[in-house]
């Protein structure tokens, strides 16, 4: 792995983990100053840090916090890391992909998606075995 690489997992990672910490000063640390977010899903992206910052500070769901972060891969300066963000209601999960630049956070494109069991349509039962069966290492 090159020091290339191993600065942008720090990065991401230590984005996270201040996100975790609630600490707004560290996690702008991260973010280049016009940083951009983008969420493909609702169409919405967040340009420049201040306004990654605020909305992250702002979210209003009850006791929002981060419980999972793991880099899944990471290439020169691209990381691309899964996070678990359970709240009292429910539990999202990220699926991010960054570009770190000078050793911060220049773009990053993240899908996010509610954990939740969902029934397996009936055309595809047949060939579906549930991710709980399985044993994990």
């Amino acid at each position: 792995m090159s020091d290339v690489t191993i600065d942008a997992v720090t990065v991401v990672r230590r984005l996270w983990e201040s996100f975790r910490a609630h600490d707004w000063a560290l996690a702008s640390e991260q973010l280049a100053p016009a940083a951009v977010v983008m969420w493909p899903q609702s169409g919405e992206a967040f340009v420049g840090r201040d306004n990654v910052i605020a909305m992250n500070r702002a979210h209003p769901a009850p006791n929002w916090r981060i419980e999972q972060i793991e880099i899944l891969v990471a290439s020169g300066g691209r990381v691309a890391a899964r996070v678990v963000v359970p709240t009292d209601d429910s539990v999202d999960v990220c699926l991010g992909f960054y570009t770190v630049e000078a050793g911060v956070i220049a773009m990053a494109v993240e899908y996010w998606t509610e954990h939740r069991s969902m029934p397996t349509p009936a055309w595809r039962e047949q060939w579906t075995t549930p991710i709980a069966s399985l044993e994990h290492p």
